[in-house]
C-alpha cells in the first residue's frame, strides 16, 4: 500500500527550481511536508497543488534518492504509468526549466575540473 501525500507550491516556476535533470523520468525534489522518513523505493501517490492552475494534479510516485542527511529533501520519480502527467509538467516547467538547466551544467563542469 502506498502513502498519500499532499503537495502545493506557488507556481510552475516553483516546481521547475525543484525539478532534478537528468532522470530518465520526470522527477523531483519533494518539499519539506511532514517528519515522515520516506524509503528509498517506497511508493507514494501525489495531490500536487500549483496555486497558479485550476486543477490539482493526481500521479504516484517512487522514491529514487535519498540523501545520508535525512533533514534534506528526497527526490521522487513518476512512476511509467504516468508518464502523460510527466509530461504536462515538463511542458507547464520548460520555460522556467532552461534558466536552471544551464546553472545545473555549469555546476556539473565546474565540479569536473
Amino acid at each position: 500500500m502506498s502513502h498519500v501525500i499532499s503537495v502545493e507550491l506557488e507556481s510552475a516556476h516553483e516546481l521547475a527550481t525543484r525539478m532534478v535533470p537528468l532522470f530518465k523520468y520526470t522527477s523531483f525534489l519533494m518539499p519539506e511536508t511532514s517528519e515522515h522518513y520516506y524509503k528509498l523505493g517506497e511508493r507514494l501517490d501525489v495531490s500536487l497543488t500549483l496555486h497558479d492552475r485550476p486543477c490539482p494534479f493526481y500521479f504516484s510516485t517512487q522514491v529514487t534518492w535519498l540523501f545520508e542527511n535525512r533533514q534534506l529533501p528526497c527526490v521522487l520519480t513518476l512512476l511509467p504509468k504516468d508518464l502523460a502527467t510527466g509530461h504536462r509538467l515538463n511542458y507547464l516547467t520548460h520555460k522556467h526549466k532552461s534558466e536552471y538547466g544551464k546553472l545545473f551544467r555549469s555546476l556539473l563542469n565546474s565540479c569536473a575540473t
